[in-house]
């Protein structure tokens, strides 16, 4: 679920508004020497005009001599370190031009050499709608997601259960196999919840079937899940294997005295727009354990919502 998709007029405004991020940029790159004195500033200039870099002018000023790079800065950015004569001075000098001396208006005598200049076009409005929509989109869908959460959070306070706030808000809901606290089948090697769902399993086995159910927030902005156990099978001791068995075999054959310690978390998640929730594989297995041992046990066929689609 997601906000609306942006209007033209939204975009265009965006653009207006950020006009600076689309219109044309320069950048340069500079090698530059700073000195107290201008006749020292001079002598600095005059040999950089020889040929000489502005660190190898500038060695016969040693320590008095303070040199840099400045990589990659706009005009706006050189100034505010160099003050707006020099950095006027230094965009409208050409490739490989000396410029200086130049008094700072931060203090000191600047001679600075143009290494490097890097101009970008630019983008229009038409060049720049695409990304522009999918910023906007972006946003709207987080706020949606965010008035969504507050719209769930209210019903639970208000002592709505997992499946009214679910009916409510109409949000898809997928009950898992038992799994572990980690997010997986013992059962079933081939189920793996994505470790975006770690906070929505754990609140899962932070949760008892009589408590409020859990809103956990995903992982890497995944949204939010509202958790709630829908089955607790609590551990209970294997079947004896009969002759000619093995234990696992026996567990296979006697499935109703079988349970396993891990909740079936009933999960229902607000996704991002665009996204949809993964289609895990649809065998519905009951897990085992014996001695700290995981044994399997036969799974139940269950049909997928997630038909037709790769999971």
């Amino acid at each position: 679920m997601g906000g609306a998709a942006p209007t033209d007029q939204e975009i265009a405004a965006y653009y207006k508004t950020n006009q600076a991020t689309y219109a044309p940029s320069e950048t340069r790159t500079l090698s530059q020497a700073v000195v107290q004195d201008q006749k020292t500033a001079q002598a600095i200039a005059d040999a950089a005009k020889r040929g000489a870099t502005i660190a190898a002018a500038a060695k016969p000023a040693g320590n008095n001599a303070a040199l840099s790079a400045v990589t990659d800065k706009t005009r706006k950015d050189y100034a505010s370190i160099a003050g707006d004569a020099a950095a006027t001075a230094a965009f409208s000098a050409p490739e490989g031009q000396v410029i200086g001396p130049i008094q700072s208006s931060f203090g000191g005598w600047i001679v600075a050499k143009v290494e490097g200049v890097k101009k970008a076009p630019g983008k229009t409005l038409d060049q720049a709608k695409s990304e522009i929509a999918a910023k906007l989109s972006t946003d709207k869908n987080k706020n949606a997601m965010e008035e969504l959460y507050n719209k769930a959070q209210d019903e639970l306070d208000g002592g709505s259960n997992f499946t009214e706030v679910a009916n409510k808000l109409k949000l898809p809901v997928t009950t898992t196999p038992p799994v572990t606290a980690n997010g997986t089948s013992l059962s079933n090697p081939a189920f793996k919840l994505g470790d975006n769902l770690a906070p929505a399993v754990k609140a899962g086995f932070d949760v008892s079937p009589t408590d409020e159910p859990e809103i956990a927030t995903l992982a890497n902005g995944g949204g939010y899940a509202i958790v709630s156990p829908a089955k607790v099978d609590a551990a209970a001791p294997a079947p004896l294997p009969k002759d000619g068995e093995t234990l696992s075999q026996a567990a296979s054959s006697d499935t109703d005295h079988w349970s396993g310690p891990a909740p079936v978390l009933a999960i229902s998640i607000v996704w991002p727009a665009g996204d949809a929730p993964p289609c895990w594989p649809v065998t519905l297995p009951g897990s085992t354990t014996r001695a700290g041992n995981a044994m399997p046990s036969p799974a139940a066929r269950h049909r997928s919502r997630c038909a037709g689609r790769s999971g």
